[in-house]
């Protein structure tokens, strides 16, 4: 569950990097949320740490790269979004998100439709209330505060 304390950062590599992988498993099966932003990660490193997180968790791994579920119209973004997460859930699978970035890259124009939530304002509404493990890849800094804002992750790792 979201917490008001501020997230717990750590270094990609590190020894507390590891032991964070190694509890995974654990923290996926109490299905009470696990909220990791990886900050600053290339494609490279992201795919990295997607192979560390295979190897040690025993739950199915979804990797979603984020830029293919963005469409023309926020509806249908915010519909892709919704059927990710919806099949995700009965799999009680650790959710891996590439590319947050091309949420934040959408056109104003695009942003909202309605009284709607914004796409990015969509997805961390759901990162938010998943009851698993979920990790958003996000490669521009620049954007770490807004994201910290917008979903209350509980680790933060740097790379």
């Amino acid at each position: 569950m979201p917490t008001d304390s501020p997230a717990r950062t750590i270094e990609y590599g590190s020894d507390a990097f590891d032991r964070l992988l190694e509890g995974l498993s654990e923290e996926a099966r109490r299905k009470k949320g696990l909220r990791m932003l990886f900050a600053g990660a290339s494609d490279v490193q992201c795919k990295e740490a997607l192979g560390a997180l295979a190897a040690e968790t025993e739950f199915n791994l979804h990797q979603v790269d984020l830029k293919n579920l963005i469409s023309e119209r926020p509806v249908e973004t915010r519909g892709n979004l919704r059927e990710m997460f919806d099949a995700a859930s009965e799999d009680a699978a650790v959710l891996f998100f590439m590319h947050a970035d091309a949420f934040f890259d959408q056109p104003a124009e695009m942003e909202a439709d309605d009284d709607a939530l914004t796409p990015v304002d969509y997805l961390f509404e759901r990162v938010e209330s998943y009851h698993g493990v979920v990790i958003v890849c996000l490669r521009q800094t620049e954007r770490l505060e807004r994201t910290r804002r917008a979903a209350p992750f509980d680790v933060v790792v740097e790379f």
